[in-house]
């Protein structure tokens, strides 16, 4: 048995997941709605802030001690990706792109700087004083939230097997394996799920 955990804190200026520069400089959450410089550091969206890992293996003889069969149970624990909260259209006016401008957090109804073309402002609000509530009347920061908790399960299994004793290969063995990666989700579809606001960490998640 094996039992582990880290602690990470890790910031970036630019995360720096495309292929070309100009799309890591305007595909991510802005520092504080400014376009430039746009070079402020971040919790970095790579890597989990604190993760557990624990694996536990056991050796059985189903087809003798020469062929042993094996089974490795591998749990993961991890806090979520850090994501940010941004509208799915461009406020700042820099004409790059629509899903990097982050909110601005409302104080209330009675913000003066907020109205809403809809009934949805109530439920707006309630979210608001939920999740956002430390921000209000501010910029939401970059990367400041964090998706839930992951726990997982992977299975390995494994089998020994004697080959023939040939001239060409001898006295040797061969070894069939099978991977069942999240296995807790298998025997049961509410386990092993992920929840995250994708690739580049932005929700996109209001127009104006």
């Amino acid at each position: 048995m094996y039992l582990a955990y880290s602690d990470t804190d890790a910031r970036d200026v630019f995360a720096a997941g495309s292929s070309t520069q100009g799309s890591n400089y305007g595909k991510y959450a802005t520092c504080n709605n400014q376009f430039s410089p746009n070079l402020c550091t971040k919790p970095s969206l790579w890597g989990a802030s604190e993760r557990y890992v624990g694996t536990l293996d056991y050796t059985a003889e189903l087809f003798g001690a020469d062929n042993p069969t094996r089974f490795y149970l591998y749990w993961l624990r991890e806090s979520g990706r850090p994501f940010s909260y941004t509208y799915d259209s461009n406020i700042i006016g820099d004409g790059y792109r629509d899903e990097r401008d982050l909110w601005y957090v409302p104080t209330g109804p009675s913000d003066p700087l907020v109205s809403f073309s809809d009934g949805t402002g109530d439920a707006f609000y309630a979210y608001v004083d939920r999740y956002l509530g430390d921000y209000k009347g501010q910029i939401a920061p970059a990367n400041g939230f964090q998706a839930p908790w992951t726990t997982r399960y992977d299975l390995k299994i494994t089998q020994e097997i004697a080959l023939p004793d040939t001239p060409v290969i001898g006295d040797a063995k061969a070894e069939l394996f099978l991977d069942i990666y999240n296995f807790g989700n298998l025997l049961d579809d509410e386990n092993g799920q992920i929840y995250d606001a994708g690739y580049l960490g932005v929700t996109k998640s209001l127009d104006v």
